[in-house]
């Protein structure tokens, strides 16, 4: 099948995180992407947009957090929204041993 999607994703790179839950990290030491759609048309011409829910609201875009340590890449943070009242955050954290 040759058909194309009319949407693709696609992820922005941030100077970092205006506002999120993370905790016990420095935000300033990681790498932040944000995750746009692409929306094509006939034409060829397109435009990066939100995410739209499954009512056509517009949502906050997604982001992640990277750390690289160690010569490895971890995301150790990120948020994405469902719907318009319906967000997530999670992190990524070492346990600390009793």
């Amino acid at each position: 099948n040759s058909t194309t999607p009319n949407k693709f994703k696609k992820h922005k790179i941030l100077n970092t995180a205006q506002k999120s839950a993370l905790q016990d990290l420095n935000p300033q030491n990681l790498t932040w992407f944000e995750e746009l759609h692409q929306a094509g048309s006939a034409s060829g011409s397109s435009k990066w947009l939100p995410t739209l829910g499954a009512n056509q609201e517009i949502l906050p875009a997604a982001r992640y957090a990277v750390e690289y340590a160690d010569g490895r890449e971890n995301v150790v943070y990120g948020e994405q929204c469902l719907a318009i009242d319906l967000c997530l955050a999670w992190q990524r954290w070492t346990p600390k041993k009793p």
